[in-house]
C-alpha cells in the first residue's frame, strides 16, 4: 500500500516535505519498492507532527533497516534529509550537517538534480538557522548561506512549481531574518506568494507567515493579522488541517504586541486543549503562558519571581519559533534589573557576532547615532555600558523582526539620554514611536512612551523661569502626557510604570511649589 503524504503531515517538517513527496511519487510509478519507504517515511511524518518523538525514531529507524535489507540507495538519500530533519529539532545541527553531506553524496552517485537540489535548500535552512543560533562555529555564516541562496535561485528550473516556491519562500524569509531594506522584502514577499498560487496549500500557508512576520516587524500588528485570517479561510473552504505550529506562534506574538491579553490567553486556552492532536502546540502554549507570567511578574516589580520563571522555559526547543526573540528580550530585561549587566551583555555580543557580523547597519541605528547623538553624547563621554547593552539589543531586535523588541529598545535609549540631561532629543526619539503604537493599539508600550515624554517637558521645565509661555506649554504638555500615562497604566496594570508616574507627579509638584 503506497500511503500518500497529505498537506496536514507536511506541516511539521517545513521546506522538504512536499518536495520529498514528489520525489517518492515520481520513483513508486516505475517501482513498488517504494510503498514500504513511503510507509515508513509517513509514520514518521505523523509523529513528527504530533510531537512523538519516540515513535518518529521508531519509524525513521524501520525505514532504514527496509533499505539496508534491499540493498537500494534508491531513496537513501531521502531517508538521509528525513534523520537530518530529526536532528534539527533535537537542536543537534553538526549530525545533521553529516546526514545532508552523505545526502548530497548520494545523490550525486546517482545524478539525482531534483534529489541535490532538495539537499542543498535543506542545506541552506541549515546554515542560515545555525547562524542565527552560533551552533556551527565557522560554518553557519551569512556570507555562505547567502552564496549558497543565490546558487539556488541561478540553477532554479520553472518548470518546477514546487521548488520554485519554496526556494522564493526561502529567499524571502531570509530577506525578513537578515534586515533588509523594506522594499527588498516586500518584493520578495509579493514573489513568493505569486508562485504559490498554483502550488500546494503548505507553500502557500509558509508565504503567508512570511508575509505576515514582515508586516509585524514593520509595526502594522492588523495587517500581520490579515494574512493570518486568509489562512484559516482557506484551511475552512478547502477543508485542509488548520493552522501550523508557526503560524499559531506568529499569532500569539501579534496578540503579545498589540498588547491584547485577553486575545492572547483565548489562544493559549485552545493550543493547550489539543494536548490528544499536537504535542507541540501545547507545548507553545507553555511557553506564551510562562511569557505572560514573565511580563505581570515585571510590571509589578518582581524581578526574582520572573527570573525563577525564565528558567522554567526551554530555551533551545523554541530557538526556531518567532517567541525566541521575546524571551531573549525578557531575558535581557531581568538580567538588567538585577543589575547583572555582564551576564546581560554576553549573549547579545554571542548572537550579533554569528548572525549580524556580515550585515550593514539598521536605518533606525544609523539615525539615531547620528550627527546629534555624536555631538551631543558622545563628546561628553557620559555613555557607559547602559548604552552599549541598549543599543546591541536595538540592533539585534531590529534585524531579527521583533518590533516589540525595537520599542522596548528604543524607549531604553530614550531614558539613557535622559540620564544624560539631552530632554530633547529624548522627545523626539519618543515622538517617533507615537504612530507606530497609536495604529497598533497598544496601550501599554504608549503608556510608557508618554511617561518617557512627560519625564522630558520635567526636565526643560526645570531650565525655564516663570512667566514665559514656553514653560506654559510644557507644564499643559507634562499634564497631558502623565494622564495619558497614568490611564494607559491602570487598563494594563502595570503597577511599576503606575508608580513611576506617581514620582514624577510629585517632583512636578516639589518644583513649582519651589519656584512659586
Amino acid at each position: 500500500m503506497n500511503v500518500p503524504i497529505s498537506d496536514d503531515v507536511n506541516n511539521c517538517c517545513p521546506v522538504f516535505a512536499s518536495n520529498s513527496n514528489f520525489i517518492l511519487s515520481k520513483q513508486s510509478d516505475s517501482d513498488d519498492a517504494s510503498c514500504l519507504a513511503s510507509y515508513h517515511y509517513w509514520r514518521y511524518m505523523k509523529s513528527m507532527k504530533e510531537g512523538d518523538y519516540h515513535a518518529s525514531y521508531d519509524a525513521l529507524h524501520q525505514l532504514f533497516d527496509y533499505l539496508v535489507s534491499k540493498g537500494s540507495k534508491r531513496f537513501y538519500h531521502l531517508a538521509l534529509i528525513t534523520k537530518a530533519a530529526l536532528h534539527v529539532s533535537f537542536g543537534e545541527e553538526s549530525n545533521a550537517l553529516n546526514a545532508i553531506e552523505e545526502a548530497g553524496n548520494v545523490a550525486r552517485e546517482h545524478k539525482d538534480e531534483v534529489a541535490l537540489k532538495l539537499v542543498l535548500i535543506w542545506l541552506f535552512k541549515l546554515l542560515n538557522e545555525s547562524s542565527c543560533s552560533g551552533d556551527l562555529k565557522g560554518i553557519g555564516s551569512t556570507v555562505k548561506s547567502s552564496k549558497l541562496l543565490e546558487f539556488l535561485i541561478n540553477r532554479n528550473c520553472p518548470m518546477q512549481n514546487t521548488f520554485t516556491s519554496t526556494i522564493l519562500i526561502l529567499e524571502c524569509e531570509y530577506l525578513i531574518q537578515s534586515g533588509a531594506a523594506p522594499f527588498r522584502a516586500f518584493q520578495s514577499i509579493n514573489k513568493s506568494l505569486f508562485s504559490t498560487l498554483c502550488g500546494t496549500f503548505f507553500t502557500f500557508k509558509t508565504a503567508a507567515r512570511n508575509a505576515s512576520s514582515y508586516w509585524l516587524q514593520m509595526g502594522y500588528p492588523y495587517l500581520a493579522e490579515v494574512y493570518i485570517d486568509i489562512v484559516a479561510g482557506h484551511v475552512d473552504s478547502e477543508n485542509v488541517d488548520g493552522y501550523s505550529t508557526e503560524l499559531e506562534s506568529t499569532l500569539c506574538e501579534i496578540f503579545y504586541w498589540r498588547g491584547d491579553e485577553e486575545s492572547l490567553l483565548q489562544k493559549i486556552e485552545e493550543l493547550s486543549g489539543e494536548s490528544s492532536i499536537n504535542r507541540e502546540k501545547v507545548r507553545l502554549a507553555q511557553t506564551w503562558q510562562t511569557v505572560l507570567l514573565i511580563k505581570w511578574a515585571l510590571n509589578r516589580g518582581d524581578t526574582w519571581r520572573a527570573k525563577e520563571l525564565l528558567s522554567l522555559i526551554d530555551n533551545n526547543s523554541q530557538k526556531k519559533t518567532s517567541v525566541h526573540s521575546t524571551i531573549m528580550f525578557l531575558r535581557d530585561q531581568i538580567f538588567a534589573k538585577t543589575t547583572n549587566n555582564r551576564t546581560s551583555l554576553r549573549p547579545v555580543e554571542w548572537r550579533k557576532h554569528f548572525r549580524f557580523k556580515h550585515l550593514h547597519e539598521d536605518l533606525l541605528v544609523d539615525q539615531i547615532t547620528g550627527s546629534n547623538f555624536k555631538s551631543g553624547i558622545l563628546k561628553k563621554n557620559r555613555i557607559g555600558s547602559g548604552f552599549v547593552n541598549a543599543l546591541q539589543r536595538f540592533q539585534l531586535a531590529s534585524k531579527s523582526g521583533s518590533f516589540p523588541c525595537v520599542v522596548k529598545a528604543t524607549i531604553r535609549l530614550v531614558t539613557i539620554f535622559l540620564e544624560c540631561s539631552e530632554p530633547d532629543i529624548a522627545s523626539e526619539l519618543s515622538m517617533s514611536l507615537l504612530p507606530v503604537l497609536h495604529r497598533s493599539d497598544n496601550v501599554e508600550y504608549s503608556s510608557d512612551v508618554y511617561l518617557q515624554l512627560a519625564k522630558c517637558h520635567l526636565v526643560t521645565i526645570h531650565t525655564l523661569s516663570n512667566g514665559q509661555i514656553k514653560r506654559i506649554h510644557e507644564i499643559k504638555m507634562l499634564k497631558s502626557c502623565l494622564e495619558l500615562s497614568i490611564s494607559g497604566c491602570k487598563s494594563s496594570g502595570n503597577l511599576m510604570k503606575l508608580s513611576e508616574c506617581s514620582a514624577v507627579e510629585k517632583r512636578a509638584q516639589d518644583l513649582f511649589s519651589k519656584q512659586n
